[in-house]
């Protein structure tokens, strides 16, 4: 008869709470508020549904400012080893379940000192991809803002819609 050690079992219940999601609670910022609510006046402008806040998006977009903010660089897809690109983070935050039923997209910024988020949204709006994102046929939302050491503060806007209706061409879609 096999026994399990007792050093091992500890090992494995160790790496499982440290893999673990935390379970707290997320709550959006004021200022990723603020943001939402400017990003939420021009859909309105522009005869688009409000987006509303996403924990998962929050997660995500928090998770790729920080990263942003950690190398010191303002990309969509940075060297790090988790969740390098947009679609990995989709998955390790959970959004992204079946690409064939998700639509998503990212906007990201950066400005040194301000926290003007109203340069931030007119940047992106004056910007043809970034303005697509903003007035894409989403649902959710998740903002995250991060700061550097040297004072550059690094913005990421996650949007996203899960569900099958509207997201393929009307000749694919099934009668």
């Amino acid at each position: 008869m096999n026994r399990v050690r007792l050093p091992t079992i500890l090992t494995v219940l160790l790496a499982f709470n440290l893999l673990a999601t935390p379970r707290e609670e997320i709550v959006p910022t004021e200022d990723e508020e603020q943001i939402l609510s400017r990003i939420n006046q021009f859909r309105s402008s522009n005869k688009r549904a409000p987006l509303r806040f996403n924990k998962k998006l929050i997660r995500a977009a928090r998770y790729h400012a920080n990263n942003m903010a950690d190398c010191k660089e303002l990309s969509h897809e940075l060297k790090i080893k988790v969740g390098r690109h947009l679609t990995s983070r989709m998955y390790v935050f959970h959004y992204l379940q079946d690409e064939n039923k998700t639509a998503y997209g990212e906007c990201v910024a950066s400005q040194r000192g301000s926290h003007d988020h109203s340069k931030i949204v007119e940047g992106w709006k004056k910007s043809e991809g970034h303005r697509t994102i903003l007035l894409g046929h989403f649902k959710d939302a998740g903002i995250g803002i991060a700061q550097d050491s040297s004072g550059e503060i690094y913005y990421c806007f996650n949007a996203g819609r899960i569900e099958n209706e509207n997201l393929l061409p009307k000749k694919q879609r099934s009668r």
